[in-house]
């Protein structure tokens, strides 16, 4: 009995393994940290996000649109900034992010705004 428990056991494991492979968002991270911003400055940099993305992305923050703020093209995250902590942290995926149309855009301006923190 106990050695069908661990086969069972062992087989999830493999599966969840697998699927896990196959599901997870291909390509690199890439983080890029700034000095953190005021709440007035990042609610505007939101706004303009709003105002700089495509048809073809989404921004979304739900509860915590005071802090971050996610950004996603075509239903694949591409990016995400973070001022929750002591820096503006900037995720975004290699491949995704950077090649992205309709992240360029605002890439391209708050890199022209922000300076990279030290």
């Amino acid at each position: 009995m106990r050695s069908l428990k661990y086969a069972v056991l062992c087989l999830t494991a493999l599966i969840g393994s697998t699927l896990a492979y196959f599901h997870l968002p291909k390509g690199d991270l890439e983080l890029k940290t700034y000095p953190k911003v005021s709440a007035a400055e990042f609610t505007f940099m939101r706004e303009e996000a709003l105002s700089l993305v495509t048809e073809d992305a989404a921004l979304g923050a739900g509860r915590f649109e005071a802090r971050y703020l996610e950004l996603t093209c075509r239903g694949e995250p591409a990016l995400l900034v973070d001022n929750s902590s002591s820096q503006l942290l900037f995720l975004g995926f290699i491949g995704q992010a950077s090649e992205t149309p309709c992240v360029q855009p605002l890439l391209q301006r708050w890199s022209s705004l922000l300076l990279p923190a030290d």
